[in-house]
């Protein structure tokens, strides 16, 4: 209104919802294996990860910050997870053995933080080989798992008997 003179204007808001999607919290994976995010996809919406890539979803096996950035209807949305690589335990219960009987082998994975379990149930982180077989560990150290297996055999000793003592002269 200016000295009698009206003039109006009218604006129409449009609120477009925000493209939203969950990767999920920071996670961690063991050394070998690979894991999926998922932006879940959005109909009509453009997607970017920080690496480039295009697609909703990205396959990865490499420790680092993943970011996604959805873009709908001009509005952008932003999601990121850090992936941990943890590393492999140690299962290394070397080469196959012979050994005479009567002889004692000590197998040994101790690793920190580590847990074990023997074929017989045991949990040490050590075993006492005295008997011809298969011996094997489990070794789980935050989740991931490594296995080996290692054989046994004991040869008898060899036994013999020179007889009574004798006096010659």
């Amino acid at each position: 209104d200016l000295n009698g003179c009206i003039v109006s204007d009218t604006i129409n808001f449009t609120f477009n919802p925000l493209p939203r999607f969950e990767l999920g919290v920071d996670t961690a994976i063991c050394e070998g294996e690979s894991i999926t995010f998922d932006g879940t996809s959005l109909a009509g919406a453009t997607y970017e990860w920080n690496d480039g890539s295009m697609q909703s979803t990205l396959t990865t096996s490499v420790g680092g910050v993943y970011s996604l950035q959805a873009t709908l209807d001009g509005c952008i949305f932003i999601d990121t997870r850090n992936l941990r690589i943890k590393p492999l335990p140690l299962a290394d219960l070397g080469m196959d053995q012979v050994l005479c009987e009567e002889e004692r082998f000590i197998l040994d994975v101790t690793q920190i933080d580590a847990s074990y379990t023997w074929q017989d149930g045991s949990t040490d982180s050590g075993f006492v080989v005295s008997q011809a077989g298969d011996y094997n560990v489990e070794v789980n150290l935050e989740g991931c798992i490594a296995r080996d297996t290692v054989n046994f055999v004991f040869n008898p000793i060899p036994r013999f008997n020179l007889g009574a003592d004798t006096v010659l002269c």
